[in-house]
């Protein structure tokens, strides 16, 4: 056996293909031998409860829901709702993939390449459609009729009152005004409210809120003119705070803070206008901090620097006594106290505690 192995590995691959019944041979062997090793697997076992559990949870969670099943606190709301216009079969296209034509780049003729007749200017590829559902936050995009349908002139007379919308499990409702949408309000299968939105001339504008399936609040914010613009907080399941940051315009701007679930800080960030901020946190003695720190006026204003370094100190300025209990916690950003200010008595509780926004106190 050993021997005719030596033989045909010597042979080498061409010469089993010279040889085709040798060849089949090894193939046949191989075969068997993977069949083999994939039968000596363990096979993970399968929990038909847990299937049939993560079926039906999918066919509930996907469930084509119809008015009726939806629950209303009163008989009066529920025919307010069968009442008021249904925008569930609102449409709106979306691009179907398209590329554009491939050119084929012909080679270089060197130097007479030049009188070569210049290739045409392509033409736009047109983008084809097709109609899809609209999603909830598609409806307040334009200006509505009656029926939801949509108007392209601006002198034309829009729908005024409410309108309703469902998707899967969850309906929506609508307050109209001329046309457009000026508030959306979303509940879960239960009744329970989950979100609601603020809107002007098509764009999110205002504050919104978010909210669990258990009632528990998950996030707050503020939009002006489509943009994220002011404080926005979210929160866990349990009722922890889970982030705090400030937008400006769209972008994010000052603190933010992230917190685990048991309420402990796990990570601050900074931005200015956008602008990752590089924080360094800063502990020591009252004597430390005026050897360490530096006011410098630029343009009239007093920015608080490191000693040596070249741009304005952002990060917690930590004060405390001989024995190493805290005295004193600052915030600074861009050289500005900007965040909370907490004085400490000797037992190490809370003596006096100030907000700022950039060297400003907050009321």
């Amino acid at each position: 056996m050993l021997e005719g192995l030596t033989r045909i590995r010597s042979l080498g691959f061409i010469g089993l293909m010279k040889c085709p019944l040798l060849f089949a041979l090894m193939a046949m062997v191989v075969i068997n031998a993977i069949a083999l090793e994939a039968d000596n697997v363990p096979s993970r076992p399968i929990i038909l409860d847990e299937v049939e559990a993560s079926i039906q949870t999918r066919k509930s969670l996907v469930r084509y829901y119809k008015w009726t099943d939806f629950k209303y606190p009163t008989e009066e709301e529920a025919k307010f709702w069968n009442d008021i216009p249904d925008w569930s079969r609102i449409t709106k296209g979306v691009p179907v993939a398209n590329r554009a034509p491939v050119v084929k780049e012909e080679p270089s003729g060197g130097f007479f390449s030049i009188f070569k007749r210049r290739p045409q200017e392509q033409k736009p590829v047109q983008v084809q459609t097709r109609q899809v559902k609209a999603g909830a936050f598609d409806i307040p995009l334009v200006r509505r009729d009656l029926h939801g349908t949509m108007l392209l002139e601006d002198n034309s007379t829009g729908y005024t009152g409410f309108a309703k919308y469902k998707f899967f499990a969850f309906r929506t409702l609508y307050e109209v005004n001329n046309g457009w949408v000026e508030r959306m309000k979303t509940w879960y299968p239960d009744g329970q409210q989950k979100e609601d939105y603020n809107f002007r001339n098509g764009n999110k504008h205002g504050p919104y809120q978010h909210w669990y399936e258990n009632g528990q609040l998950e996030k707050f914010g503020n939009n002006r003119d489509g943009e994220p613009d002011g404080p926005f907080s979210m929160w866990y399941t349990n009722g922890q705070k889970w982030i705090e940051q400030t937008y400006l315009n769209g972008k994010r701007n000052g603190y933010s803070v992230f917190y685990n679930q048991d309420g402990t800080e796990r990570k601050r960030t900074a931005h200015d206008k956008g602008k990752f901020i590089l924080l360094e946190n800063w502990s020591g003695t009252k004597e430390d901090a005026e050897e360490a720190f530096k006011l410098v006026n630029r343009e009239g204003i007093d920015l608080m620097f490191l000693r040596y370094g070249l741009f304005p100190y952002s990060g917690v300025r930590t004060i405390t006594n001989e024995d190493g209990r805290i005295s004193l916690k600052v915030s600074f950003l861009r050289g500005l106290m900007h965040g909370d200010e907490i004085s400490y008595d000797t037992n190490g509780g809370i003596f006096k505690k100030q907000t700022f926004s950039f060297g400003k106190v907050v009321d």
